[in-house]
């Protein structure tokens, strides 16, 4: 292993300026790692409790699979103590995917409990990846779904209150007092959830975001607000138990949209009207004003030093202090956290950088939050590779004091730097490469993994021909999809609401047309361009010439062998679906089986192309992830997968939906349209690739 020419290729960063090195002052800090626990790299739930109980989580992520853990920190000593083991707690199957982390739902209940709920982002034991979408429907394999529990630091005792949604992973939630209801979302759905503690019951009030969104935000006017993985708030009306959208969207940062693609909330503080936050691809702080219900643009959060130098600069993390002083973690990726206090007033933003976050040896490189309790900043710290979470603190009297901080003698620092070396020789007057010897080993090992065969082969058409390309974030789970050329996604929610879409079609010039009510709104390039009034639609003569005949059913499932959709083919053949996911060529009387489209899933429209040969039809259910599969006649029958794409070149940028409903493919076959029945009421219009229909 050439450990110099790993050291060349992790050093990226051309920046003059020592800036990035000197650390914040270090009176009084401290840090504390968890060094009891190799195998869990990471930490994305930290709280601490009303009366100033620290807690925080450690997760086993990508391909190591295991259990998440619950930690207490100690601030006083500095020292930590493991709550319980996860797998203590739940019963999983040895080859399901683990519930291997608590994320950003630590809550706290009134009598001084802890509540959490689990969620994944760990493989399963046999698997090459972590698969959560792939094994989705797996009842041995998958998900099972997450658990919530609560746990008594008086007694240690953890109360299990079991799975409210199945096959769900929960991303995030808060206890809400008023109603003594826990709610959250799922990571793969994208729905709100409320379980209320006095009855068990769980309420879905339906999709709300693409997917995978965890930040769930109190606010003075006693309502929750979260938000859509694509740039808006999302309140959740208490008082009257409905969610509402936010008209506004935050503004992007394209160099950070292309990091992670999507933009939602990251990190928040309360203020007297409402909360200061951010966004994961945008620099702007901005301030929701509760009363005005106006989300207000304050600034560009990242200091003028670095703000050329380094375009991609991330919030992780957002305290403010008993003047009003807002403290942030900026992330400058792959450079470490930057300590940046921001005084907001009529003439803007007021910035000081107070050095970089962390202990000399050991600089913050990533952090799920930070919190400021008895004039201290406390934050975590994650995802650094060889090593284990940790929590540092400092207290802000010394953050103001101006003493100078020291310089960094973490090598995870320099290997960073192209000139790397030469600077740590000049600082510490040592040799980096051996210095950092462990260092290189992990990242020359990280970095063969998704080269594995077994990994590669888990994998995309596009990826496995392109190894090179970046392929990670959420894209990285995600790797289902009807093969296009181009696509968008027109998210009519957002200027009407919840629409019930009758029919989705194309006219001669391929522009998209849906109908709902009376409205008819054509599409170009996801957006709406002109509405008109309702026309009558036709009726499918196919679906009704196919409802007599016996059709196939799954075993022990005749009830549901009603067709649900047909179209017509070429030579006069009838391609149906029913209520039960069958599917079926009929040529006269004879009904020929082909089998199911998905476990369960009504096949909802079928739509043929002009050549008859081939057709485009979708299935699903409201609590699945949907299904779009291809008949060919030369490839046979073919599932797509859901709807899923995720592309910063594509109007819509992000485009997740679990309930494709209706279907229509253009006049000359080159476009399929698809419109889905949730609340966000999206439209899909895909520029389909005949390269590859497996993809």
């Amino acid at each position: 292993m050439d450990l110099r020419e790993t050291m060349k290729k992790a050093g990226t960063i051309d920046f003059t300026s020592d800036l990035l090195l000197q650390m914040v002052p270090q009176t009084g800090a401290k840090l504390c790692e968890v060094t009891d626990q190799p195998r869990h790299i990471s930490c994305w739930d930290y709280a601490i409790s009303p009366t100033g109980e620290h807690y925080f989580s450690v997760c086993a992520e990508g391909t190591t699979s295991d259990y998440a853990r619950l930690y207490r920190y100690f601030p006083d000593t500095n020292e930590v103590k493991c709550c319980f083991r996860l797998e203590d707690e739940t019963v999983v199957y040895p080859e399901a995917i683990r519930p291997s982390k608590v994320h950003s739902s630590l809550c706290f209940l009134p009598d001084g409990r802890v509540m959490m709920a689990t969620h994944t982002t760990a493989a399963a034991p046999q698997h090459p990846r972590w698969m959560p979408f792939a094994y989705y429907p797996d009842i041995w394999e998958g998900f099972p779904g997450s658990n919530l529990l609560i746990y008594n630091p008086e007694t240690g005792y953890i109360e299990n209150l079991g799975i409210p949604v199945p096959h769900e992973s929960i991303y995030g939630g808060t206890y809400e007092p008023t109603t003594d209801s826990f709610y959250f979302s799922g990571y793969h759905r994208g729905h709100i959830y409320r379980y209320d503690l006095q009855t068990r019951r769980v309420t879905d009030f339906g999709q709300a975001t693409e997917f995978g969104t965890w930040r769930y935000i109190p606010c003075c006017d006693g309502n929750l607000y979260t938000t859509t993985a694509t740039g808006r708030l999302v309140r959740i009306n208490i008082k009257e138990q409905r969610i509402e959208d936010v008209a506004f969207d935050f503004p992007i940062h394209e160099p950070l949209l292309a990091t992670g693609s999507n933009n939602k909330v990251m990190h928040y503080a309360p203020s007297p009207r409402g909360f200061y936050f951010t966004a994961l691809s945008c620099q702007q702080l901005m301030h929701y004003d509760a009363g005005l219900r106006r989300v207000e643009l304050l600034g560009n959060f990242v200091p003028e030093e670095i703000r050329d130098a380094f375009p991609r600069v991330r919030c992780m993390g957002m305290a403010a202090d008993d003047t009003g002083r807002l403290w942030l973690l900026e992330t400058v990726m792959g450079a470490g956290q930057m300590l940046v206090s921001i005084t907001v007033d009529e003439d803007g933003l007021h910035r000081r950088i107070h050095g970089m976050m962390g202990a000399p040896q050991r600089m913050l490189g990533s952090s799920f939050n930070c919190f400021i309790r008895d004039g201290v900043l406390y934050a975590s710290d994650t995802n650094r590779g060889e090593c284990q979470p940790a929590v540092f603190q400092v207290p802000l009297e010394t953050l103001l004091s101006g003493e100078p901080g020291p310089y960094t003698t973490d090598v995870n620092v320099y290997l960073r730097y192209k000139d790397g070396e030469d600077r740590y020789r000049r600082i510490l007057g040592r040799e980096l490469v051996q210095d950092a010897q462990d260092v290189l080993t992990v990242m020359a090992e990280n970095s063969a993994k998704p080269r594995d065969p077994a990994f590669v082969a888990t994998m995309p058409r596009y990826f496995r021909e392109n190894p090179n390309a970046p392929y990670n974030g959420d894209s990285a789970v995600n790797a289902t999809a009807l093969p296009s050329k181009s696509c968008w996604v027109c998210k009519l929610w957002k200027d009407y609401g919840k629409l019930d879409i009758e029919a989705v079609g194309f006219d001669s010039d391929n522009t998209v047309w849906v109908q709902a009510g009376e409205r008819r709104l054509l599409l170009k390039n996801g957006l709406v361009v002109a509405e008109e009034a309702a026309q009558p639609l036709p009726e499918n003569a196919a679906l009704t010439a196919v409802q007599k005949l016996s059709l196939p059913y799954q075993a022990e499932r005749r009830h549901l062998t009603g067709a649900t959709a047909a179209c017509e083919l070429s030579d006069g053949r009838i391609l149906t679906g029913t209520a039960d996911g069958m599917l079926a060529m009929i040529r006269g009387s004879r009904v020929f089986s082909m089998g199911s489209v998905g476990l369960g899933y009504t096949v909802h429209q079928i739509a043929a192309f002009p050549c008859g040969k081939r057709a485009l039809g979708v299935a699903g259910r409201a609590n699945d992830l949907g299904m779009v599969f291809t008949y060919d006649d030369d490839l046979g029958l073919i599932l797509h997968g859901r709807i899923f794409f995720q592309d910063i070149n594509s109007p819509g940028v992000l485009g997740v939906s679990h309930q494709p409903h209706r279907v229509a493919v253009s006049p000359d076959g080159k476009y399929a349209a698809i419109a889905v029945d949730d609340r966000m009421s999206c439209v899909y219009m895909f520029e389909l690739d005949d390269s590859d229909l497996i993809g």
